[in-house]
């Protein structure tokens, strides 16, 4: 079979010409401000939680990797999480995601858009220097440094990691577009009713199922259709 060499380089040919494209909020793309005093921002906010889904109970990831809620990987051996409950650990999460980037940037100064682009790369991989695969991978840190954030924004839709969220953060950097807000209680309302049609094959072991009966009854005081008479007096008991 034929092999093929991708390169690792954004090149002046590559750029994506961002000004054809309408600018969403202007103020938070051009207004630069010390990094000390930003924020995630309430549209970041909501497009982490709407791309990542919530899951009440334990399963195993594509990564290997065993997660809950809003794609966590702590608090995964418990009673399972609400969504409230995994909306606050990952608002935890994320904030400790603010505090490392803040220290690890290049620069002093950054619009609102630039933040919350390279705090959504980062929080989601660890990594804001570079982005993409094994296959593909562009080194984006002396692009922030420099400040050639058309470079950055191309990397980020040419990396092939994630693409469909990846274009995403090029379009919140450049544009401050940050896709359609998608209120927490339907977030909420789709998991459920997901999980009302998972049940029970995608439970894996006993105690993600008790984690998945627990939380659907917290949440809608019903329990989950098809579990059997015994299974409900064991959450009763557990809930009492």
């Amino acid at each position: 079979m034929p092999s093929f060499v991708l390169s690792n380089t954004i090149t002046d040919d590559m750029l994506v010409d961002y000004t054809i494209f309408t600018v969403k909020n202007s103020d938070r793309v051009n207004n630069l401000q010390p990094i000390k005093n930003l924020e995630a921002s309430d549209e970041l906010i909501n497009f982490i939680i709407r791309t990542e889904d919530y899951v009440p109970y334990a399963y195993l990831d594509v990564d290997g990797i065993t997660k809950i809620g809003y794609n966590l990987s702590i608090e995964t051996n418990g009673n399972g999480l609400t969504e409230q409950e995994a909306y606050t650990i990952f608002i935890d999460q994320l904030k400790i995601a603010e505090r490392k980037l803040k220290q690890l940037l290049p620069i002093d100064t950054i619009t609102q858009s630039q933040y919350d682009a390279l705090l959504s790369l980062y929080f989601r991989t660890g990594d804001f220097k570079k982005v993409g695969t094994d296959i593909r991978k562009f080194n984006i840190y002396e692009f922030i440094k420099e400040r050639k954030w058309n470079y950055v924004a191309t990397a980020l839709t040419n990396s092939g990691n994630n693409r469909t969220i990846r274009q995403t953060e090029a379009k919140i950097l450049m544009l401050g577009d940050y896709g359609s807000m998608k209120r927490r209680h339907f977030i909420k309302a789709a998991s459920l009713k997901k999980l009302e049609r998972d049940y029970p094959a995608k439970m894996l072991t006993d105690q993600t199922k008790i984690q998945a009966e627990r939380v659907y009854f917290v949440e809608t005081q019903r329990f989950l259709p098809g579990m059997t008479q015994s299974r409900k007096r064991f959450i009763s008991k557990q809930l009492t």
